[in-house]
């Protein structure tokens, strides 16, 4: 994928609209100078989830497919986040 400042208006478009298929509990977008940036929905993470690795915002990357990488890392912190809590009773 070309840099994000030499996107095309429809390819940034066309990402952003996969982004958000893909990663729906996330609020994407992209900034006027061609900065990608995404932003958890629904209520506010645990300070255990923060030292866990897991964030509320994501952000200032120059391509689409490395906002999406990260959005894929929340997601697997997430769910081994969510195994320990469950095991441990606090779930």
């Amino acid at each position: 994928m070309p840099d994000a400042r030499q996107m095309s208006g429809e390819d940034a478009e066309k990402a952003l609209a996969e982004l958000s298929r893909d990663h729906p509990r996330w609020r994407i977008w992209r900034s006027s100078d061609g900065h990608w940036y995404a932003s958890r929905t629904g209520r506010v993470l645990p300070e255990r989830a923060f030292e866990a690795g897991l964030a509320m915002t994501l952000g200032g990357e120059e391509d689409p497919d490395q906002l999406g990488a990260l959005l894929v890392r929340q997601r697997v912190l997430g769910e081994k986040f969510a195994e320990r809590m469950a095991a441990a009773g606090l779930a």
